[in-house]
């Protein structure tokens, strides 16, 4: 009876560790993929670009997740885009710290393509260093297809700012679903 008692004790400890085993292999068959491989390899850097979400990454932008896009037509035909969900406040805002004044010397436009289901006013804001904050407002009415706008800031060549902000839905208060789908971030010549 004891050699049954203890063949079954040490059969049950075996089969603890083994289905043991076995879960914790599953859970690290999905790794968490924390950056997306660019998929040319033939990519020459451009400082002009802030962020591609493919392959050109000046820039990290915070609370923006990149994402499978949810529609490669029209103008945007990129894999990955960038995913934003504008908060509660009227004035929150998604905001690129440079840490030094912007050159925009010669590539003075900013632009930047939106997909979103939430009309309302784009307004991308010069701030921070030793000028006068300065905004340029767009209107999203094309809730449907990828649009790109555009900002010039051209006046602002000899400014010196740090920031550049983009405020989705400037001055709603919302209730924090709103999303924006963005891509190409990038400043061009006017």
């Amino acid at each position: 009876m004891k050699t049954i008692k203890l063949f079954l004790s040490n059969l049950l400890l075996v089969v603890l560790i083994v289905v043991s085993f076995n879960s914790c292999q599953e859970t690290q068959l999905f790794p968490l993929i924390e950056s997306i491989p660019c998929e040319d390899s033939n990519v020459t850097p451009n400082p002009n670009i802030i962020n591609d979400f493919n392959c050109q990454t000046n820039r990290i932008l915070p609370n923006v997740e990149t994402v499978l896009s949810p529609d490669e037509s029209g103008i945007n035909t990129s894999r990955f885009v960038g995913k934003y969900t504008d908060p509660t406040g009227p004035w929150d805002a998604l905001i690129i710290d440079y840490g030094a004044a912007i050159n925009l010397a010669t590539y003075n436009t900013f632009k930047i393509k939106v997909k979103t289901a939430v009309a309302g006013t784009l307004k991308a804001k010069l701030e921070g260093g030793s000028s006068n904050g300065f905004e340029v407002d767009a209107t999203i009415s094309n809730t449907t297809n990828w649009v790109e706008y555009s900002f010039d800031f051209s006046n602002q060549f000899n400014q010196n700012h740090t920031k550049l902000i983009l405020f989705f839905n400037a001055g709603v208060e919302t209730n924090g679903t709103d999303t924006y789908y963005i891509d190409e971030l990038r400043w061009e010549t006017t």
